[in-house]
């Protein structure tokens, strides 16, 4: 008995030496790994590491911004809820990013006035946050409250003349009125600033059809502007398809109807007499200056950019050395047709210009 005492004493000590050390977790070096995994796409794994972040570490407020993220890319709603109602009560949070994710579930989920409400809220907090205004605009829009939501996307626009979104939103919303010309300025700026989008291609098509074919929508009984009445005979002029004609003759290498009818509507706008509003203080000074200053063409290659049509393409691919500068010229007279102080500054994220 006394030999077997012995022989337990001498394995305890070496039970213990053999077993491995408990592996250190260091949150903050974890959190740059997962907030990599984040960027990366690999949402699950970065998800794996956050879920190790106590609250009392010192990044676990930062992580849960990435967590939120995570679970908004993998479309989990409720956790994405959760968390954002989590961090919007704690000081040490900063809000924004949890205004934002809430309330694209709630957009994405079809809840509207859910999304409206936090939105409201989190202007209060952010009143110069362009997204915001965007993303409460297109609730406001898919309930039908029409007039609030193109105050909001004009909002949106004056913040930030850079962020497409809310053209291409003002001018469906137009098409819908049946606001041709208004729908085209629209959704030119859109194809203007953001080119190679993802559906880039769409809405090309869509423009291109749009001004060579009748409306057949149901078309909403609605005022966009002050301006609408001042482009009834451009309107007529589109829809006459006028410059459709084999007689109506352009410089430019593409022959189609988008081309021809925003060629028909930019030599107009030389005679327009607006009302003040959105399109003749904005829309209307920016294309008749790229117009008298002969940059009509490249706009049009560059609105033609993502065509998959190999002639138009190919004309496109051949002028693309034009681009930058022309790039380079718009943007500035897009700036100072919206507004003198082209002073830029962030917001919580938010790339704004301030007026």
């Amino acid at each position: 008995m006394k030999q077997y005492y012995l022989l337990l004493l001498w394995l305890i000590p070496f039970g213990l030496i053999s077993q491995k050390s408990p592996e250190y977790f260091n949150p903050t070096s974890q959190f740059v790994i997962a907030q990599e995994l984040c960027d990366n796409g690999e949402y699950e794994d970065a998800l794996t590491i956050l879920n190790k972040i106590h609250i009392n570490d010192s990044v676990y407020y930062e992580a849960i911004k990435t967590k939120t993220n995570c679970h908004l890319n993998l479309e989990n709603n409720d956790s994405v809820i959760h968390l954002c109602n989590i961090a919007l009560r704690n000081a040490q949070c900063n809000n924004y990013y949890f205004y934002l994710y809430k309330g694209i579930v709630y957009l994405r989920t079809k809840a509207y006035l859910k999304a409206i409400d936090v939105y409201e809220e989190s202007l209060k907090e952010y009143p110069k946050s362009y997204l915001f205004y965007s993303n409460i605009g297109l609730a406001y829009q898919n309930i039908e409250q029409y007039d609030k939501a193109i105050a909001s996307y004009k909002k949106s626009i004056l913040l930030n003349p850079y962020f497409s979104e809310p053209h291409l939103k003002l001018g469906w919303i137009c098409y819908q009125a049946d606001l041709i010309s208004q729908a085209l300025l629209c959704f030119n700026t859109y194809l203007w600033i953001t080119p190679t989008a993802n559906n880039a291609l769409d809405v090309l098509n869509f423009m291109n059809e749009m001004v060579s074919s009748k409306n057949n929508t149901d078309i909403i009984d609605l005022s966009i502007d002050v301006d609408d009445d001042s482009f009834e005979e451009i309107d007529l002029l589109l829809n006459n398809y006028a410059a459709l004609s084999k007689k109506y003759k352009i410089d430019n290498k593409v022959d189609i109807p988008l081309v021809k009818q925003n060629h028909a509507l930019m030599e107009k706008l030389d005679e327009y007499e607006g009302n003040g509003g959105f399109w003749d203080t904005r829309y209307v000074p920016f294309y008749k200056a790229i117009f008298e200053a002969g940059h009509f063409d490249v706009l049009m290659y560059r609105i033609l950019s993502e065509s998959t049509n190999k002639k138009i393409a190919g004309i496109v691919k051949k002028e693309k050395g034009k681009h930058s500068d022309f790039v380079d010229w718009s943007a500035a007279k897009w700036v100072e047709i919206l507004g003198t102080k082209n002073k830029k500054r962030k917001q919580n994220g938010d790339r704004i210009l301030v007026f």
